[in-house]
């Protein structure tokens, strides 16, 4: 099961990384009871899921971290973060053109660049992965990424 959405805005994706820890930790229950739990978190609207981001905020406000400067790792399902202001405390991130990489997963050897030919957007990976990417946007370029990634570390 993918928790982590990357377009969810940073205390919605804080109280994902919340809930990803006390599934690890087994506090949640059984793999069924978490699986629901989840569909019931992405499928609703208020209530419950509001809550939940509150909350998070709230640890942020104390941890004295802006939830809108939160920087993520971009590997698919990774949730490690750190506040862009003081910057990472953990040496070893990485940033390539289209992809910021924690420092488990920076040596790993896949770091998104593109090249123009044309009207042609092409995306390709430091580990000689590509492909043709429309719409001709970083958004674009990070989706076919991300899944290229989740393909050859499955």
């Amino acid at each position: 099961m993918s928790l982590v959405d990357p377009t969810l805005e940073p205390a919605e994706r804080m109280t994902v990384a919340l809930f990803a820890e006390f599934v690890a930790k087994g506090m949640l229950g059984d793999d069924a009871h978490v699986a629901r739990m989840y569909e019931q978190w992405r499928d609703e609207d208020g209530g419950v899921k509001a809550d939940f981001v509150t909350l998070s905020r709230q640890i942020l406000r104390v941890a004295a971290v802006d939830p809108g400067l939160l920087r993520w790792c971009d590997w698919p399902d990774c949730l490690v973060s750190y506040a862009a202001h003081p910057g990472p405390t953990e040496r070893g991130w990485m940033r390539h053109p289209y992809a910021l990489l924690c420092p488990t997963h920076a040596p790993l050897g896949h770091g998104p660049t593109v090249r123009w030919d044309g009207d042609v957007l092409t995306a390709h990976c430091s580990c000689s992965a590509s492909a043709v990417v429309s719409p001709t946007n970083g958004q674009a370029v990070k989706a076919w990424w991300r899944t290229h990634v989740a393909e050859v570390t499955a």
